[in-house]
This record gives C-alpha cells, structure tokens and sequence, in this order.
C-alpha cells in the first residue's frame, strides 16, 4: 500500500462520519500527488464552491501552483 492509497483511506473514513465537511476533501487535495483520486477529490471540492460563488475559492488553493502536476490538473478540470 503507498502513501496515497493509505491517505485516501485514513480521510474517507472521516468522509463516512462526517458527509457534510469538505475538511478531509481539502487534505486529500493537499496531500495526494497529481492523478486520477487527485482528480476526483478536486472535483469532489471545488464544484459545489464554484456552484455557490466562493471567491475564495481559487486563493485557496494558491499552494497548490506550486506543483506544476496539480497546476495542471487544476487546469485541466476548471
């Protein structure tokens, strides 16, 4: 089992608890490496901000660019 595979299952254990926090949809954004459940998890994070009109939303995850890979796929999904 690698690094991502244990953090996706540590924090959707916490999904199945808590459905409505997007806490542990955040951390998995910040702590996978860039591909598909990073993907998924994005997704899964900034659609329903986008949806509402959270201006935050893009400055949030500024830390993000830092990655060329997750620039990318952030790219790629917006």
């Amino acid at each position: 089992m690698n690094d991502d595979e244990k953090v996706l299952e540590i924090l959707n254990k916490y999904e199945e608890v808590l459905p409505k926090s997007n806490t542990h949809t955040r951390l998995a954004i910040d702590l996978l490496k860039a591909g598909p459940a990073f993907e998924q998890k994005l997704i899964k994070f900034v659609r329903p901000l986008i949806i509402k009109g959270v201006p935050s939303t893009i400055n949030d995850m500024r830390k993000l660019y830092q990655d060329a890979d997750k620039a990318a796929a952030i790219g790629k999904v917006l």
